[in-house]
């Protein structure tokens, strides 16, 4: 093993002051995390890609890309192995020994953090323009003006509350995208604006006192949300609660897809 890493460092030292040319795109890129990988194929950049992490299974043609690890664990000698000029990482998931250990290598990186539906269309800009160089974006320019139109069709307030586990109870907090992203159609998440964790736990007696009016449930299985029902009938059983399935490969990341797919949920309901 420490074979291994001597040989990749090296081979790293050695290629790094050739791949990292003044203004000119990369065109070895690794992403260590999905919502970096689905971006990176959303704003046609793909053809950069060398190496993506473990979850990276949309859009279809990323599955078949080689893998770096997990989000949460990258790597390093994989990611050394690929000998990239870019690591796209996101800093709401990748681990500081991680950030140290490129830092030290003085391996390329940039970090990203998408919190908001304005983070998105900012960093998303930011990747074009400052990693790609790409001036305009004709994707980028229509993916707003689409979402700005299609926003004031869905104004009517209603309460909600998203599941991300049951076991513990997890929900997702005011800090997330997808908060801010259901906010956007008229949205109120009951959960308090000072918790500023993205994905706070909460107890069952807390969960119970505060029925939504939607509770939207994080799911890519059919026993998740049996699981949800079960509970809103147990819990609920005099209130109605609409429960609402959002698919984590379409909701469980910060991308362009989530703002497609809300609308037309959105769209379906009474």
């Amino acid at each position: 093993m420490h074979f291994f890493s001597t040989f990749f460092l090296g081979l790293w030292l050695l290629l790094a002051p050739v791949l990292k040319a003044q203004n000119q795109a990369p065109s070895r890129v690794i992403t260590t995390s999905p919502t970096m990988t689905e971006l990176v194929f959303q704003l046609g950049f793909a053809s950069h890609l060398i190496a993506v992490s473990d979850f990276s299974n949309y859009p279809e043609p990323a599955k078949y890309l080689p893998r770096v690890g997990t989000f949460f664990l990258p790597n390093l000698e994989k990611i050394l192995s690929f000998a990239p000029d870019l690591v796209l990482i996101d800093a709401s998931s990748t681990p500081a020994q991680m950030v140290h250990q490129l830092n030290h290598l003085k391996i390329n990186y940039k970090s990203f953090s998408i919190h908001s539906v304005d983070d998105l269309f900012e960093k998303s800009q930011e990747l074009s323009k400052n990693i790609f160089y790409q001036e305009s974006s004709v994707f980028l320019n229509q993916e707003k003006k689409d979402f700005w139109k299609i926003k004031t069709q869905y104004q009517k307030p209603f309460t909600f509350l998203v599941t991300a586990w049951f076991s513990p109870l997890t929900l997702v907090g005011h800090s997330s995208f997808l908060s801010d992203l259901i906010s956007h159609f008229g949205g109120k998440n009951l959960l308090s604006q000072e918790i500023r964790n993205p994905y706070p736990q909460v107890s069952i007696e807390w969960f119970i006192k505060n029925p939504p009016e939607f509770l939207f449930v994080l799911t890519d299985n059919d026993s998740q949300l049996t699981q949800a029902q079960k509970f809103v009938t147990q819990w609920w059983k005099n209130r109605r609660v609409k429960v609402i399935p959002l698919h984590s490969d379409y909701f469980g990341r910060a991308t362009f897809t989530a703002l497609r797919e809300l609308p037309k949920i959105l769209g379906e309901l009474p």
